[in-house]
């Protein structure tokens, strides 16, 4: 039986797929608040772990986005770093 992602799996997950997620959700508001700086910001760690598909969607969510929104998502991009130590209930 596979067990179901939690949001809590998804943020400490290096794997672009489910970053890529984590991009549906912000930018839609689903199960979290609408987020465009969230969403911006995983969709260029997915694009930086090799999920090529998040090209296209950055471009779109920057035009919903201000200038200053993108400088933001962009630094929190360039300073995230995954927790270490940290396991997952099974």
């Amino acid at each position: 039986m596979q067990r179901q992602l939690s949001g809590a799996d998804l943020v400490r997950s290096r794997e672009a797929v489910p970053q890529n997620t984590l991009v549906v959700m912000y930018s839609r508001g689903q199960g979290v608040t609408q987020e465009f700086v969230q969403a911006h910001t995983w969709l260029s760690l997915a694009l930086r772990n090799g999920f090529e598909g998040a090209r296209e969607s950055l471009a779109r969510v920057e035009k919903k986005m201000t200038p200053e929104q993108i400088l933001e998502a962009q630094k929190l991009a360039r300073e995230w770093k995954p927790k270490t130590g940290s396991k997952s209930a099974e």
